[in-house]
C-alpha cells in the first residue's frame, strides 16, 4: 500500500488511508473521474508489482483499456464503425480472463463488453447516457434541502421542486438575478453602506464615520445624529 500511495504522489494525486482502530481496516478515499484518468494514463505496474509474473500483461491490459475507453466516447455514424471497436472490446475480455477468473467480471464489465457497442449501434453515442448533470442536479437538491428550515418530508420535497420550477420558468423568460445594491446614507457612495463607511461624517468632525454608529429602533445612525 505504501508503494501505491507513493506512486500516486508521484503523478499528483493527493492520496493517504489509515486504519480503523476496532476493526483494523484499511480506509481510504475513492478516487474521482479526473484522477483515475491521470493513473490509467501514468500506471507502471511493474513498478507497483515487481513480484507479479503477469505485471507486464496487466500493464498492457490497462493500456488497452484506456484506449478502448477513449474510443467509446467518440460518435460512430455507421454500425460499420462498430464492429472493429466490439470485437477489439471482446478481445480485451479475453486478455482479462486470461489473468483472472470469471468471478472477478463485474456488471459494469459485462456492460462494458455486451451492451457498450449495442448502444453505439443504436444512439451513436454514449453522451445520452451521461449522468452528470443529474448528479449536478442531485447535489443541487441536497445543498437546498440542508439549507432551508423546512425538513418535513414531502413537504420539504414539494417545495425545493416548486423552487426549481421558478427558477427554471424565470430563466426561460430571460430574468436575471440582481444583487442589492447599497447606498451610502453619509458618502453617498453605492456599493456600500452606512455600517462600513470609512469617509469622514458629514454631520460631525468624526474622521470615519462607522467608528461612531449606534442601532437605535432597528436602524443605524451616528452618535451626533442621535444628540
Amino acid at each position: 500500500m505504501d508503494s501505491y500511495i507513493h506512486f500516486l504522489k508521484k503523478i499528483g494525486i493527493q492520496f493517504q488511508c489509515n486504519t480503523e482502530s476496532t476493526t483494523n481496516k484499511l480506509q481510504y478515499r475513492e478516487l474521482t473521474g479526473p484522477e483515475r484518468i491521470t493513473l490509467f494514463q501514468h500506471i507502471n505496474i511493474m513498478e507497483l508489482l515487481p513480484d507479479n509474473d503477469n505485471a507486464v500483461k496487466i500493464q498492457q491490459l490497462w493500456k488497452d483499456f484506456l484506449d478502448l475507453y477513449t474510443k467509446i466516447r467518440m460518435t460512430y455514424e455507421v454500425d460499420s464503425e462498430v464492429t472493429p471497436l466490439s470485437a477489439s472490446i471482446k478481445s480485451w475480455l479475453s486478455g482479462f480472463l486470461y489473468i483472472y477468473q470469471k468471478s472477478d467480471v463485474t456488471p459494469y464489465m459485462h456492460a462494458f463488453v455486451m451492451h457498450v457497442p449495442q448502444f453505439l449501434r443504436m444512439y451513436k453515442s454514449l453522451t445520452f447516457f451521461n449522468q452528470q448533470g443529474l448528479e449536478k442536479y442531485n447535489d443541487e437538491c441536497s445543498k437546498d434541502f440542508f439549507r432551508s428550515t423546512n425538513h418535513r418530508d414531502l413537504e420539504a420535497l414539494k417545495q425545493m421542486m416548486l423552487k426549481q420550477n421558478r427558477i427554471e420558468f424565470l430563466e426561460v423568460k430571460g430574468a436575471k438575478r440582481m444583487k442589492d445594491a447599497y447606498h451610502c446614507r453619509n458618502c453617498n457612495a453605492i456599493g456600500h453602506s452606512i455600517k462600513t463607511c470609512t469617509d469622514k461624517c458629514s454631520l460631525c468632525s468624526s474622521a470615519i464615520c462607522c467608528a461612531h454608529l449606534k442601532k437605535i429602533g432597528g436602524k443605524w445612525v451616528t452618535s451626533c445624529q442621535e444628540l
